[in-house]
């Protein structure tokens, strides 16, 4: 849990997190009352900027360790990087070849997306929205905290 303004003391034992946050392991108890700056929601680091800056960086170190990375950039509006759109093509024209087994779950509605590249575009930016969404959400308490406190929100 992150919270730049709020008191977690009430939060359950069994979140990380939690300064109360309790493990029969002593090493794993101390790293999980550590507090949390950073988290992924729908495939997005949500938390303190310096810290999902750290994270996202360790995550492509890893990855990269005899794999390559492609950063893949899309906006809310549902605009993708060339290199994002390239990819997603490469892979619906490999997804309708004929010796592949494309196990997409298509909507069955008129309104439904039908093509692998028009239903992934649909998801993806889904998900973007529903992390900002979350973003927003998240940080609205603690804004709310500090007007109340006759602080700066930001």
């Amino acid at each position: 849990m992150y919270s730049p303004a709020g008191d977690l003391t009430a939060a359950p034992a069994d979140i990380p997190g939690s300064p109360d946050f309790t493990n029969p392991d002593f090493i794993a108890q101390a790293a999980g009352r550590a507090r949390i700056r950073c988290y992924p929601v729908a495939g997005v680091f949500v938390g303190d900027d310096d810290a999902c800056s750290a994270t996202l960086l360790a995550v492509v170190q890893l990855q990269r360790r005899g794999h390559p990375v492609t950063l893949l950039v899309t906006e809310t509006t549902g605009a993708l990087s060339p290199t994002f759109d390239h990819a997603l093509r490469a892979l619906g024209k490999h997804a309708r070849a004929p010796t592949t087994h494309d196990s997409t779950r298509y909507g069955l509605s008129r309104s439904s997306p039908h093509t692998f590249l028009a239903h992934h575009r649909a998801a993806i930016s889904a998900a973007v929205v529903l992390a900002d969404a979350t973003t927003i959400l998240l940080a609205a308490p603690a804004m709310s905290f500090k007007l109340t406190m006759g602080m700066s929100p930001f």
